[in-house]
């Protein structure tokens, strides 16, 4: 039996794969040694192989004797047998089968000497590959580092007030850098060099930044005003500076304060970066002062009240831009004041002072017990300039009838205070309210004015102090019939008046005159008293003339319908005041005159009259003939309170009721 070496497993399982087929005699009991390799390791056994056995494919085997008849080596295999091929037996194709055993066994260790060489070099090429695209891969990553590290600018130069701009950092490539550690504010407006971090993945860089300077400072030059004897900083000529760095500003040409009018300054303006500006500005140098005070009351000042009087100035001009009808001296205070100085706006201070205490005159007053009196109604007289409230020093008893004293304070809008000792007399009101009423008249479902049908009044009390109860329980408006309202005034005091009225409650109202015929009337009379050419004054004395003197007194008509109280007076020419204030109204209004009723506050017995515009405000008309022959035409309220506080209260009249009467 040949023995067979190999120099690799791999070497001998090729070998066997391209096969020598050795064939046996069927039946022969020649002892058959088979070898096999595993893991380097040669084994060999006796034994007869079993009838048509094959050995494993690429297996290799060394026999001896002969093979099993009709048996077969591995496709590709090779086998080295001692003694002769059985007969019928045939080669792998391709290979030739071995002339003896000897001879085959020394053709398989020279083939499997051929093998493991080769499987040598294999793997050494095998390692020397590998080792080579490692090498490709390590190069490729360095460039690849290489490439992405040098996208990032190590130096960066920076104009100083300007910000870095990221998107320039970046030498090549695409992106933007991400910068994680900027300059302050601080560095970037102060020429030097500094270290900020960038960040450029998957690197972080330390870029060098260049802070540098080369742009002059930009300003705009002010002419400036100033008050003589004044001093301003240089900065005050110079306004609007723009640079990237801090700017010193320094005179080349500088202010004489000394000096009044307009002068021309020059100043440069040098950046850390020693970049220098000149710029051109002016001052000009007043004599205006800063404030002027006047005591209260005294005249709006002369504009030229706000110049000091230096030499030099005499020709200063100067003009209010305020207007001086908008200035009070009546409030203490100070105000700003606006004027026009040579030209120039300027602005100075009005202080106005209150230092003289109110100076007043006082007089004694009559009253009625629980009515306090308003300190004020002891005032005769008062000067002062400012605005002046009253007060008492104790408050008086004013529930005790008699004589009485009291102390009073005058005090100034600027709290200057002068003081008067003041007299009264109190007395007891025990006198009622005076009541009167008139009939209402409705039809059926209208809603009543309780309020129209009743006038009063009182001795001590206005009417606005006096207290109205009306008492509407038994009135029913949506039944016809005639009804009572009682009504109850009261006065501080506690005197009551109470009167009983009537409620006529209709199916429907009756037409006593007819307003349209009225009209006529009173067109009828206009045509024959006024001319075209006449002023609003001369026809609104025709109608006062006609009114006066056409119709005739008589001592009483039916009150609370004003068109039937002029059919009175332009028909039947006769009737009491009602009469003549309705027939004047219908003249007045025909006649385009704005005017108004007027009515007597107290009702016992009750007076009627008018109130005339004409265009300058409102004046009693009253055509109303008198004893005393008094004619009341374009009255003022003052002429008319004259007359009836001297004439028994002829025209008291409630003054809250009318607009303000000249």
């Amino acid at each position: 039996m040949a023995e067979i070496r190999n120099s690799g497993r791999e070497g001998f399982r090729r070998d066997m794969g391209q096969g020598i087929k050795t064939g046996v005699k069927a039946g022969t009991a020649a002892e058959v040694k088979q070898i096999d390799i595993s893991r380097g390791a040669r084994t060999v056994q006796s034994g007869r192989p079993a009838s048509g056995s094959r050995p494993a494919s690429g297996s290799r085997t060394a026999q001896s004797g002969r093979v099993v008849q009709g048996s077969r080596p591995a496709s590709g295999g090779r086998t080295a047998q001692s003694g002769r091929v059985v007969q019928g037996s045939r080669p792998t194709s391709g290979s030739r089968p071995p002339q003896s055993s000897a001879r085959g066994g020394q053709q398989a260790a020279r083939a499997g000497a051929r093998g493991g060489t080769r499987r040598r070099t294999v793997r050494r090429r095998r390692r020397s590959s590998g080792l080579g695209v490692i090498a490709v891969l390590l190069l490729l990553v360095v460039c690849i580092g290489f490439y992405l590290y040098g996208r990032v600018e190590k130096t960066y130069t920076l104009e100083a007030g300007t910000a870095i701009q990221a998107e320039k950092l970046l030498s090549y490539g695409k992106g933007t850098p991400l910068i994680l550690e900027d300059l302050t504010t601080e560095q970037s407006r102060t020429p030097g060099e500094y270290t900020v971090k960038v960040k450029m993945a998957p690197f972080t860089h330390k870029v060098k930044v260049t802070v540098q300077d080369t742009v002059a400072p930009v300003a705009t030059g002010e002419e400036v005003i100033c008050k003589y004897g004044e001093e301003l900083a240089k900065e005050d000529f110079v306004s609007g500076i723009i640079d990237g760095t801090d700017v010193s500003v320094a005179f080349e040409q500088g202010p004489d304060y000394q000096k009044g009018g307009l002068q021309e300054i020059i100043l440069v303006l040098t950046d850390e970066g020693n970049n220098k500006t000149r710029v051109k500005a002016s001052l000009y140098i007043s004599n205006l002062m800063s404030e002027i005070t006047r005591e209260a009351g005294s005249p709006v000042p002369e504009a030229r009240d706000y110049l000091d009087n230096i030499a030099g100035f005499e020709n200063t001009e100067i003009y209010y831009i305020t207007d001086p009808g908008s200035i009070d001296m009546s409030v203490p205070g100070s105000q700003e004041i606006a004027v026009l100085l040579d030209g120039r706006e300027c602005t100075t201070t009005l202080t106005v002072l209150d230092t003289v205490a109110p100076q007043f005159t006082v007089k004694h007053v009559d009253g009625w017990t629980l009515k306090p009196i308003a300190p004020e109604t002891f005032v005769k007289k008062m000067t002062d300039a400012t605005a002046v409230t009253y007060s008492y020093v104790q408050e008086p008893d004013w529930n005790t009838a008699g004589s009485g004293s009291a102390e009073i304070v005058a005090t100034d809008a600027a709290g200057n205070t002068s003081s008067q000792t003041v007299s009264f007399k109190l007395k007891e009101d025990k006198v009622a309210p005076e009541v009167s009423l008139s009939t209402i008249d409705i039809i059926i479902g209208e809603a009543v004015s309780y309020k129209k049908a009743v006038g009063y009044s009182d001795n001590a009390d206005t009417k606005a102090e006096l207290k109205l109860d009306i008492d509407n329980s038994k009135v029913d408006p949506n039944t016809v019939g005639t009804y009572e309202v009682v009504y109850t005034v009261t006065d501080t005091a506690g005197n009551f008046t109470s009167k009983t009225g009537k409620v006529f409650v209709m199916a429907e109202k009756p037409v006593y005159y007819d307003e349209n015929v009225v009209n006529e009337k009173a067109d009828e009379v206009l045509a024959s008293i006024l001319k075209d050419n006449m002023t609003l004054y001369e026809k609104t004395k025709a109608i006062y003339n006609w009114v006066h003197s056409k119709i005739g007194y008589i001592s009483h008509s039916e009150k609370g319908d004003w068109v039937r109280g002029a059919y009175e007076g332009l028909v039947k020419r006769q009737g009491d005041c009602f009469v003549y204030a309705c027939t004047a109204k219908v003249l007045l209004t025909r006649a385009g005159i704005t005017n108004m009723d007027i009515v007597k506050s107290t009702v016992n017995p009750s007076h009627y009259w008018n109130l005339v515009d004409i265009g300058d405000g409102w004046y009693h008309f009253d055509a109303t003939p008198r004893k005393d022959k008094t004619v009341f035409f374009m009255w003022t309220d003052e002429q008319l309170r004259e007359y009836s506080e001297s004439h028994k209260n002829t025209h008291i009249y409630d003054k809250s009721l009318y607009p303000e009467i000249n």
